[in-house]
């Protein structure tokens, strides 16, 4: 065997392992428990970790399939357990800001309601579609405390947005992002240079032809 085909056989062996199992009296076999892995797991602990920094930089799962060469049911699951272990973590301090905002996937058809938390720069959670129902429901996973200590939720100006944070905390400013405000103050000038411009057209030659 040639020392290529040796070293590559070798790194084979050492990157794999098969975690030793108990048999019981009765028949029932348990996994045992190491240090390096969580149980059941297929990685390692410190595999896990780079994992999750390449679902952080990287823009989509399959990426990060494409550069572990882990399927893509692996690396999903790392991310849930990270998620699972995360919100165990998490305490119930007050939030000053929210940030409440839609999600879209296959082509704009499918829609999701996102909450975050705007100081600590983290999503605290997020519900299926973008109704008002489902907006209420959103800011209801926050506890009375919580909500209460709110005192602005930023957002867009979609109208199921502005009542559910209306209806869950009265108190709380709303403040709208600057890019929707932006386009829509761009397209209320248009509107009215287009109006403007078919009265001057009717009465004589228009400055504003051409213009935009």
């Amino acid at each position: 065997m040639s020392a290529s085909r040796s070293a590559r056989y070798t790194s084979r062996v050492v990157g794999k392992a098969r975690v030793p199992q108990l048999k019981f009296s009765d028949g029932t076999v348990e996994e045992l428990t190491v240090p390096w892995a969580e149980r059941y797991s297929r990685v390692t602990i410190l595999m896990a970790a780079f994992v999750i920094k390449l679902l952080e930089a990287c823009p989509t799962t399959q990426a990060v399939c494409t550069l572990t060469r882990l399927s893509w049911s692996t690396v999903n699951a790392i991310m849930v357990s990270a998620v699972e272990r995360g919100m165990l973590r998490r305490t119930k301090e007050e939030i000053t800001y929210l940030g409440i905002d839609e999600k879209s996937s296959e082509r704009g058809h499918t829609y999701a309601s996102i909450l975050t938390d705007i100081d600590r720069s983290r999503v605290l959670d997020l519900v299926p579609e973008r109704k008002l129902v489902a907006a209420v429901s959103l800011l209801e996973t926050l506890t009375p405390e919580q909500r209460t200590s709110v005192k602005a939720v930023a957002m867009d100006m979609w109208p199921a947005y502005m009542n559910a944070a209306r209806q869950c905390m009265p108190q709380a400013d709303i403040v709208h992002d600057k890019f929707h405000i932006s386009k829509y103050l761009g397209e209320a000038v248009d509107a009215v240079r287009k109006q403007e411009h078919r009265k001057l057209s009717q009465t004589g030659t228009s400055p504003l032809a051409g213009s935009k």
